[in-house]
């Protein structure tokens, strides 16, 4: 519902955001969101349907051949998939603010707050993802297979239906303290997997070790 009057406007914004309204509607702010909007327009939204554009010939391919998609192209699929959804959000939300339209507005906000919840998700999971690459192989190697798909799929199913089921909890009251844990528990994952494999990639390998000691008959 799009309102005429700018007092009746005022007035709704104040019950929407009690605390947030004049911050979303002064100038310097509406200039940044337009700023931000343009940025992810111009320079995410093409990266994103070039690497759809990508995954689906390499499809088309692996189908011909009957091969497998990687883990982490399965990933970074859901990853793209998580910007498009945000900037679907983001243009929803907004188009709500900006024309008073309550529903719009609320429906957008729901989308922004879930797919900050999912980024966060695929990017730990295409951590480990790599950790096991890196640090286990042989496991790895045996999660190639459709054991290892299964874990795959359930793991991303795990991840859309949580969240879509937390991310309205979050928005009738905010969840600070489940937001910080997560945060901090990703942070974790992400540091231990990316320091775990810098140490492995570092390592000297077989037959590299005793290239500087002084050989002798």
């Amino acid at each position: 519902m799009a309102l005429d009057s700018p007092s009746s406007n005022d007035s709704l914004l104040h019950q929407i955001l009690p605390n947030e309204m004049e911050c979303l509607i002064s100038r310097p702010s509406s200039l940044i969101f337009l700023s931000f909007y343009i940025t992810i327009t111009l320079l995410i939204l093409p990266i994103c349907i070039f690497v759809l554009y990508l995954g689906l010939q390499r499809w088309r391919q692996r189908s011909s051949t009957s091969s497998t998609t990687s883990h982490s192209d399965i990933f970074t699929f859901h990853m793209v998939l998580i910007e498009l959804v945000d900037y679907s959000g983001f243009t929803l939300y907004l188009y709500g603010l900006y024309t008073v339209h309550v529903i719009i507005y609320r429906v957008g906000y729901f989308v922004v707050c879930f797919t900050w919840y999912g980024r966060n998700s695929f990017h730990v999971l295409t951590c480990v993802e790599r950790y096991l690459a890196v640090v286990h192989p042989v496991t790895y190697m045996n999660l190639k297979g459709e054991r290892g798909v299964r874990i795959r799929n359930i793991c991303i199913g795990c991840v859309w239906l949580i969240f879509i089921a937390v991310t309205p909890l979050n928005i009738e009251k905010p969840l600070f303290y489940f937001d910080l844990s997560l945060t901090i528990i990703a942070l974790g994952i992400v540091f231990f997997c990316s320091m775990s494999v810098l140490c492995v990639l570092i390592r000297p390998g077989p037959g590299e070790q005793g290239r500087d000691r002084k050989r002798v008959d």
